[in-house]
């Protein structure tokens, strides 16, 4: 009978210690794929264009916004293409404010959406790659 539960305890700290490392070997490796895929600066500025600043004229009667872009492709072939596109976003980016009211801008949230539609919409133009992120870098809402 000793033996049995001795037998029964050894497996159970096997197991416990085997699963324990398993979860730290897990969580372990998760953070260096994520360290890795992590582009450097240099290939941020080296995929990503600026689009200079755009006035224009909101939804809401007697709003306007003035802002500047700066869009970050996920390859250097699709910077050079969206550089060639450049006329095609900002009359995206227009089209997309000339349909916002400004209490829809307001906030964080609000910039966030107006973010993610210019991604969405940029994306549809590019053949050669795509998209990583929207940066608003200049912002003035009156």
């Amino acid at each position: 009978m000793k033996k049995k539960l001795v037998v029964v305890m050894l497996i159970m700290i096997i197991a416990i210690g085997g699963i324990g490392a398993g979860i730290i070997f897990l969580l372990n490796g998760s953070d260096e794929a994520k360290a890795e895929k992590e582009p450097t600066a240099d290939e941020v500025v080296k995929a990503s264009v600026e689009i200079p600043e755009i006035i224009t004229n909101l939804k809401s009667e007697g709003n306007a916004v003035k802002l500047v872009l700066n869009i970050e492709t996920d390859s250097e072939k699709a910077k050079e293409e969206l550089e060639k596109r450049s006329f095609q976003v900002k009359d995206a980016v227009i089209d997309i404010l000339s349909d916002t009211n400004a209490d829809e801008l307001d906030g964080k949230k609000g910039r966030e959406h107006f973010k993610t539609l210019v991604k969405n919409k940029v994306n549809n133009y590019l053949q050669d790659g795509k998209v990583k992120e929207v940066y608003i870098t200049s912002f003035n809402l009156q």
